[in-house]
């Protein structure tokens, strides 16, 4: 419910002009006033908005699979994999006490974040794969750049700020800009607060949106959503927009980026420990 009702404001406030549907012909007359089915299509699935003005940065996505469907197979298998042994993981671990078991929340919290790593994969893959079918079974052309991989490689993240920006999948961070962001830094922007405020502010809205629809989400599956006391994935993401308000801090104050072995450490400190009351 929370994400229609995100996905309401993105369709909303999006303006034609920015829409860069397959069939739209932009030298037309009728470009801003008629988009048709095409633009219909592309602004109730495209997600990402690969392709469109507002979309993720093509430097940013993933590199388009050279051959898709045998790729796609091949990632699918792989995260068929990574999902049932996460799974196991957690269903052994969670059967022991943290004073039994060395390292069983850490273990926990990375196998929480595989599960959906490789369950948001093997879904995203099998609806790839069922476009791909539907459009060769039409005739239609199929364009599968539209299709990149969901994930960079998250592994290689050595900061905070590369991971939510270039690594995890971007489905609706032009959810959270539009109904976090833009708000609060228009707020903001508008009490003529000078320097990177009104940014950070923007910020901390679009990842405060973020963990409530989270917090929403665990507590429903997990049967705990009229629990009182905490809100660990609501803090697990304020703590993130922290840390890339620090990162970019030491960058202004040092001219360098977080990055290297120690950018690494920091980024697990962040990623892993700060999750593990999320994961409980």
């Amino acid at each position: 419910m929370g994400v229609c009702c995100m996905h309401s404001v993105h369709l909303t406030f999006t303006t034609r002009s920015r829409i860069d549907a397959h069939k739209v012909d932009s030298s037309s007359k009728r470009y801003h006033s008629d988009l048709g089915w095409s633009g219909a299509f592309e602004m109730l699935t495209n997600f990402r908005g690969i392709g469109m003005n507002w979309g993720v940065p093509s430097e940013k996505l993933p590199a388009v699979y050279k051959h898709f469907v045998t790729d796609t197979l091949f990632e699918m298998l792989k995260h068929h994999v990574m999902y049932v042994t996460s799974t196991a993981t957690i269903t052994r671990l969670s059967q022991y006490n943290p004073d039994e078991v060395m390292g069983r929340d850490v273990a926990i919290t990375v196998a929480v974040y595989a599960l959906g790593w490789s369950g948001l994969n093997l879904m995203y893959s099998i609806v790839s794969l069922c476009v791909y079918t539907l459009t060769k079974l039409l005739g239609l052309p199929f364009d599968k750049s539209r299709w990149p991989p969901l994930f960079n490689n998250v592994i290689t993240s050595d900061s905070v700020r590369t991971f939510w920006n270039n690594k995890w999948q971007c489905l609706f961070r032009r959810h959270f800009m539009m109904c976090g962001y833009k708000p609060a830094f228009n707020l903001i922007n508008a009490l003529s607060i000078p320097g990177d405020i009104p940014h950070y502010c923007g910020l901390m809205g679009a990842f405060t949106v973020s963990g409530l629809i989270h917090e929403l989400c665990l507590r429903s599956t997990s049967r705990t959503i009229f629990m009182d006391g905490t809100f660990p994935t609501f803090a697990f993401f304020i703590i993130q927009a922290l840390a890339i308000i620090l990162e970019n801090e030491f960058y202004k104050y040092t001219g360098r980026r977080v990055s290297g072995i120690f950018g690494r450490l920091w980024f697990a400190f962040i990623i892993i420990f700060t999750a593990i009351p999320m994961a409980r």
